[in-house]
């Protein structure tokens, strides 16, 4: 066995270790990314031990607009992820979690992204003007709709850490913003914004758990 593979094999047990803390298991899972980069590795390349599950991360490219920052206040809350808007010159959003977390999340926040500023431009009142009022209300439909089981607490404890040790290190990036979510002020735009959201679903983008993903 080559003694490299069999480190990292190692850290990744580490990472999933009931008994290490959040501290520890992200250290551990830098550290296997850290040393499969030194040797020209990729972790997906490592064929993984049966009990083997780590955090891990996708990124979409994302603006940190209002809708932006709403679709991933649902998927933070419902998938057990935590998220991270960048707002360099890169501009992008990086979903942190277990992979199949972070694959539902990445789906169904393009799909709200897409569907709440679409929802928005074919507006039937064009004199609305509120448009974070809309869209808040938009998101407070999808939330209600959210199929019973995503409404579980978020699993993911160690994400800063992870965010400080993987994402940031090496990559360029010396500075993230924390955004926060739009305020609503017209009561009118947030009712119509709710009706669009009750009338757009979310069952056009998840089916639930054994098969969760929908092609675009």
């Amino acid at each position: 066995m080559n003694p490299i593979i069999d480190k990292i094999k190692k850290l990744l047990r580490l990472s999933k270790d009931g008994g290490a803390t959040p501290a520890e298991a992200a250290t551990a899972m830098a550290k296997a990314l850290q040393l499969a980069a030194d040797n020209g590795l990729r972790l997906e390349d490592i064929p993984p031990d049966s009990d083997i599950g780590v955090l891990t991360h996708e990124t979409v490219k994302s603006t940190a607009g209002p809708a932006q920052v709403l679709a991933a206040g649902i998927v933070k809350e419902h998938f057990g992820v935590d998220t991270l808007f960048i707002t360099g010159c890169r501009k992008e959003i990086h979903f942190i979690g277990l992979p199949e977390q972070v694959a539902l999340a990445a789906y169904v926040y393009t799909y709200l992204v897409r569907t709440m500023c679409r929802a928005w431009r074919t507006r039937t009142n064009k004199r609305l003007r509120d448009r974070n009022a809309f869209l808040r209300g938009f998101s407070a439909s999808i939330n209600r709709l959210m199929p019973a089981v995503f409404h579980v607490p978020g699993i993911i404890l160690c994400a800063k850490k992870y965010v400080d040790e993987v994402i940031c290190v090496g990559s360029g990036y010396s500075k993230t913003t924390t955004i926060q979510a739009p305020k609503a002020k017209s009561d009118r735009a947030f009712s119509d914004g709710y009706d669009a959201g009750k009338k757009a679903g979310i069952r056009n983008a998840i089916r639930g758990t054994t098969q969760p993903l929908l092609p675009f």
